[in-house]
């Protein structure tokens, strides 16, 4: 049992709300959903909260003993207080009784248990006011976990899924995985303060070995890359899970404590009654930060170190090696990838499973999940002779690109093993020169350059031959069978020379990916990607997304999204990309190394200023409006965002020009999300469920009463759609609500590493795409002459 503090909620800051206006055009649609109506029986209930105390005090860690204790006094409390629920040191009730005392025993040692009733509300909260729902919501919160716990399901991690020991439990035969099917649930209130309980099918995959077994025999080296940055889980006391952030070869279980108490080899015998077999494997190190009150009335991070044992502890995930299994991933697919109508019936049996242990408290939730979405009109991309509208969310270009370029400066470094190697470089160009001539691409012989020694030292020696010619852009094509080749090593050694040193922009081409499966020649579809995405590297638009009209000409869009690599103890780095031109294909594209595993930006102001200015020296006049795509954040991380990067990018305003006050909206991006929704009928597998159409957006009902909304772009046509949530946190604009709604989804067309509709608008995937590469790589501004080109793609 976890410690919960139960308190009313903050002074919460003040979101914007929709946009008024008339009724939306776009054609209506009815979806299925995944949120449930929470309905009461009645609203009269009372959600009383009890401060409990044990004397003698027992330990915080101590859960199976403070279960034994309130199975010991149950029968007595609830005669006085009716049904209740025992969450940590807090216990939440339907009565509220003054100063209550019971005292028992339990093996021999006497107790004495104390209830402080603390806080008291009324069930209807939920569907009268936003202020103060945090304790009833809670409340609810906490009764579905008792439920399901009370039916065997087990708690994984801190994001409210769970797991049922004897059900959903699947091994893989022929490999050491096991995947776990479960659900997550989690109430809340919607717009127009409608409770709803969220319930979706949720998946592990847990190794069937434990990490004991995974890294025996191995390396320090090669150890480090199977567990650093990775979730563990251990499976003793409450399948909690952990994070990975070092291995400590320094110390054993035999060794003592910090603290010096005790061994770990005693701690684990007397608390768990397990035996350690090897008292010599190294320890495993967890870090996390907490927040804590301060006696000077201060809230400071905590930092908190849990030491674990590898042979009582399980992996999660897969490795490269088996994501690179096409069998594996087929029979992985069979549990992760359920289809839309397999999803529906598998949560509805969840529900009626659920159902009568929430009766018991006097609630239910409503079956009928029907809601109203609308669809938006379709995308046109516009190439240098005509446009094209997209096909169910994707699209071919066989025409003219916006703006081909003229390859006519560029080199080509290969490592030749042999004749083969030869004739693949060879082979590569000629079908390139073919891929080029549809799209209006000029691609005249590039320097060649041979590389028979494949150390990362003699192909540097090659890369640095080539930055002395200053061609165009720089190909290194790798044979990864060759001996002695470390493509992986090759691709950083390039882009650290060619994009921090020489400010040249580079392709990186692995030769195994040239061939066509079937028939074992160069792909002409590969071909195609590659001189594609050449020429967009070297700042040719491949096309242009038309844009609503109601934008003014001088708009600009910022993408920003956060790289963490945490288990290899390197910097988080912000990738920054931000529109230079009013048909959003030029972009200037920054970064910017920040603390470990920081997610909120402190000085985004600063890559805004540096953006503006690029703007101003492009166009002679600063943006009247901006809109701000900030990825990869979760919901508890909002206040943070709005607290301290919505006042950094007001400061970078006002360092540009004083006067200068652009119309200026930030919006939010969540894609790791379990809402879902289905439309009825023609499912690909049969079923009653199918994806939604690309281009289907939610706006009411399972929304706030603020601006957010989701969309789901994409054509999915593989397992269950998963949308994106957008919530407008900061709007001084006086654009409509429907021409946010249609910038986002055009825009998630723009990306040219992709004919077709990604989850998100282009800019912040370049923003993922840039601060991955140099997050990955050497961690370090790039060359300014790149600043102004997508060199990163």
């Amino acid at each position: 049992m976890g410690i919960i503090n139960w308190q009313m909620e903050p002074a919460a800051i003040v979101l914007p709300t929709r946009p008024q206006g008339p009724p939306i055009k776009f054609p209506k649609i009815r979806l299925y959903t995944n949120h449930y109506k929470l309905e009461m029986k009645s609203r009269d209930m009372q959600v009383c909260q009890y401060e409990v105390k044990i004397e003698p005090e027992i330990g915080l860690d101590a859960r199976q003993l403070a279960r034994a204790v309130d199975k010991s006094v149950k029968e007595k409390l609830t005669a006085k207080i009716g049904k209740y629920v025992w969450w940590g040191w807090m216990l939440f009730a339907t009565r509220r009784v003054e100063n209550i005392r019971e005292e028992t025993n339990v093996k021999g040692t006497p107790y004495t248990v104390i209830l402080k009733p603390v806080r008291q509300a009324p069930i209807s909260t939920l569907a009268t006011t936003q202020e103060n729902k945090a304790p009833v919501l809670q409340f609810i919160n906490i009764v579905i976990k008792d439920c399901l716990r009370l039916q065997g399901y087990k708690e994984i991690g801190i994001n409210a899924k769970y797991y049922h020991e004897n059900k959903g439990f699947n091994s893989l035969e022929g490999y050491p995985l096991d995947v776990w099917q479960g659900f997550k649930t989690v109430a809340d209130i919607y717009q127009g303060l409608k409770p709803k309980v969220l319930i979706d099918v949720s998946t592990r995959v847990l190794r069937s070995e434990t990490v004991y077994t995974l890294i025996k025999g191995k390396t320090r080296p090669d150890a480090e890359n199977l567990l650093l940055d990775k979730t563990i889980i251990a499976t003793y006391g409450n399948y909690r899970t952990y994070h990975i952030d070092q291995i400590l070869w320094n110390k054993k279980p035999s060794d003592l404590f910090p603290d010096g108490s005790e061994t770990y080899v005693a701690y684990y015998k007397r608390k768990y009654n397990i035996t350690i077999k090897d008292p010599n494997q190294p320890l495993l190190l967890d870090i996390r930060w907490k927040k804590q009150n301060q006696p000077d009335g201060q809230v400071a991070k905590v930092k908190f170190e849990t030491h674990l044992i590898p042979e009582l502890c399980y992996p999660t995930g897969i490795t490269d090696e088996e994501r690179a299994d096409f069998r594996l991933m087929k029979e992985l697919a069979n549990y992760t990838k359920l289809s839309p109508s397999d999803r529906v019936a598998t949560g509805e049996g969840f529900l009626r499973q659920l159902n009568p242990a929430l009766q018991e408290w006097g609630l239910s939730l409503n079956a009928d999940t029907l809601m109203e979405g609308h669809v938006l009109p379709g995308v046109s991309v516009k190439l240098a002779n005509n446009n094209i509208t997209p096909d169910g969310g994707n699209f071919m270009i066989r025409d003219v690109i916006l703006e081909p370029i003229r390859f006519n400066k560029w080199v080509v470094i290969y490592t030749c093993g042999g004749k083969r190697d030869f004739e693949t470089a060879d082979d590569f160009y000629q079908t390139t020169v073919r891929a080029a001539k549809s799209f209006g691409i000029n691609v005249a012989e590039p320097q060649w350059i041979e590389a028979t020694n494949f150390t990362v030292q003699e192909v540097a020696k090659h890369i640095r031959e080539a930055v002395v010619l200053k061609p165009q852009i720089i190909l290194l094509l790798v044979n990864p069978k060759n001996r002695g080749t470390n493509k992986d090593a090759l691709y950083r050694e390039l882009k650290r020379i060619t994009y921090k040193e020489a400010g040249i922009p580079s392709q990186f081409v692995n030769t195994e990916k040239l061939f066509d499966k079937k028939t074992g020649k160069t792909s002409l579809s590969v071909c195609s990607k590659i001189i594609l995405q050449m020429n967009a590297k070297v700042g040719g638009s491949l096309w242009q997304i038309i844009r609503p009209q109601q934008l003014p000409p001088h708009t600009m869009l910022i993408g920003t999204d956060v790289f963490h690599k945490i288990g290899a103890r390197k910097q988080s780095c912000v990738g920054f990309c931000a529109t230079l031109d009013p048909n959003f294909t030029k972009y200037y594209s920054t970064i910017r190394m920040q603390n470990t595993g920081e997610e909120v930006m402190p000085t985004v102001g600063k890559l805004v200023e540096a953006a503006l200015r690029a703007y101003l020296a492009k166009n002679k006049q600063l943006p009247s409006l901006i809109i701000f795509y900030r990825d990869g954040v979760a919901d508890n991380q909002i206040n943070s965002i709005i607290k301290v990067e919505i006042d950094s990018i007001k400061q970078g305003f006002a360092r540009v020009e004083p006067t200068y006050n652009p119309q200026f909206a930030h919006v939010v991006i969540t894609k790791k999300i379990n809402d879902r929704f289905f439309e009825l009928g023609g499912g690909r597998d049969g079923g009653k469920y199918r994806n939604p159409t690309s281009g289907t957006l939610v706006c009411s009902e399972i929304v706030s009463d603020n601006f957010d909304f989701f969309i789901c772009a994409q054509n999915v046509t593989q397992g269950t759609a998963t949308p994106t949530r957008y919530n407008v946190v900061y709007n001084s604009t006086t654009l409509s609500a429907e021409t946010f709604y249609l910038l986002t989804f055009q825009q998630c067309f723009n990306y040219y590493n992709w004919t077709g509709a990604i989850r998100t608008p282009a800019c912040t995937q370049y923003a993922h795409k840039l601060g991955f590469l140099i997050g990955q790589t050497f961690q370090d501004q790039p060359h300014i002459n790149l600043e102004n080109t997508l060199f990163y793609l």
